[in-house]
């Protein structure tokens, strides 16, 4: 038996890698996430109530360190690493430390540490009312952003052009209902990129820069292409730095990362950073292009394993690949879904999903969560990958049953 590793909530994908890697696994994660027929992935398997605090999860997890050590600790779930951090802090195992991963999750924190580091002076404040609101645009200007502090997927996530669409952005941001308050940004206005790295040892190895689209208004991502090749790529460099830096000052020494980032006028603006792999399906356009493979780069660093010098220092990517997402402007209840076949056989195409299923409710594209399907393809560049998983969903037709008039009619995803 290999290294035992206390596994901290869910993504079973990860976990079957670790075993894969020779890994005696105990799990601790909420009850209702725990899937039966999975059971036999773990050496020991731990249900805890949603409602528990982390220090109930501390004391979970000590009890069974004394009874049986651990050698690691691996989470791969980013709504769980706080509690991952303060069980690796208190039973002394490697890990990043709380205040890294809380940096990471509080956007106001991040800010302030990349401001204190000199890295990125964005203007932001935290904010209670619409006054308040107000006040910060009357200061710096409008557009401005409105967000959660800690939020996720786009959601509540609105941009403010004037004075009157305010009550709109705060009614909207209040349907998040996260409940950890609110900041206001300054518009950052350039293209958008995400990085995606590794670290180890406070060594930062940039696999790829990702263009990425956004619809306007919440900022819903709607595709990504790559490896990014177009009239930005003379600033490769500096992105490349600016992130590296970026990591360094707050703290991330070691694993995955995913930096969104804008870059502006006056060089490239954090929009946010994550401790683990991009969503989005970036990891496998990665691995279409490349070959390397980075779920299988994480599962061998929370094993301990050096997997620095196994990033080359410029990811050889022969062809390109793109995802695109689509939703239809008609709300109502799915009742059937044409074309998917069509779609799977369109040239370059190598995954079609759909993400809302007959029997669900369609919203429009409000956040992460209500888009209805994407595509991913590849291409000899990324305008032809793009291209092709765009003509792919284009032939997938949603029938759907209008809420207002009970009308059912037929929309392009």
């Amino acid at each position: 038996m290999g290294k035992h590793i206390l596994v901290i909530g869910g993504f079973s994908i990860m976990h079957k890698r670790l075993k894969k890697l020779g890994a005696k696994m105990t799990l601790i994660n909420v009850s209702t996430e725990i899937k039966s027929n999975e059971n036999s992935t773990y050496h020991r398997v731990i249900g805890v109530p949603k409602d528990k605090s982390i220090n109930e999860w501390l004391e979970i997890a000590a009890f069974f360190h004394n009874i049986d050590p651990f050698d690691g600790i691996a989470c791969f779930h980013e709504m769980d690493q706080e509690k991952a951090a303060y069980i690796a802090q208190e039973l002394q195992l490697f890990y990043l430390e709380p205040k890294v991963i809380e940096r990471t999750r509080n956007k106001i924190l991040m800010r302030s540490v990349l401001r204190e580091y000199g890295v990125d002076k964005t203007k932001n404040a935290i904010v209670n009312t619409t006054d308040e609101i107000s006040s910060f645009a009357q200061m710096h200007g409008y557009p401005i952003i409105l967000k959660p502090v800690d939020g996720w997927g786009s959601i509540g996530v609105a941009k403010i052009e004037n004075a009157e669409e305010l009550e709109h952005a705060l009614g909207w941001y209040q349907t998040a209902d996260f409940g950890s308050g609110m900041i206001v940004e300054e518009y950052l206005e350039g293209k958008e990129f995400s990085v995606e790295a590794f670290s180890e040892n406070g060594i930062h190895k940039i696999m790829c820069i990702t263009e990425k689209f956004k619809e306007e208004q919440h900022f819903v991502e709607i595709g990504h292409r790559l490896p990014y090749k177009g009239v930005y790529s003379d600033y490769e460099r500096a992105i490349h730095e600016f992130v590296q830096h970026a990591l360094t000052s707050i703290g991330i020494t070691h694993g995955p990362s995913h930096t969104e980032i804008i870059l502006t006028i006056d060089g490239p603006k954090i929009i946010e950073t994550h401790t683990r792999l991009g969503g989005d399906y970036i990891p496998e356009l990665i691995n279409m292009v490349s070959g390397i493979d980075l779920l299988d780069l994480w599962a061998k660093q929370a094993m301990g394993e050096s997997i620095i010098n196994e990033i080359p220092q410029t990811p050889n990517m022969k062809k390109s690949a793109a995802i695109w997402y689509g939703t239809p402007s008609t709300a109502g209840l799915v009742k059937e879904i044409i074309g998917e076949e069509e779609a799977q056989s369109t040239a370059g195409v190598t995954r079609v999903e759909i993400l809302q299923k007959q029997g669900n409710k369609i919203t429009g594209m409000k956040d992460s969560f209500s888009r209805s399907a994407c595509v991913l393809a590849t291409g000899e560049n990324t305008d032809l990958a793009i291209s092709n998983a765009q003509l792919a969903l284009s032939k997938i037709q949603f029938v759907i049953e209008d809420e207002q008039s009970e009308e059912v009619v037929v929309c392009s995803s």
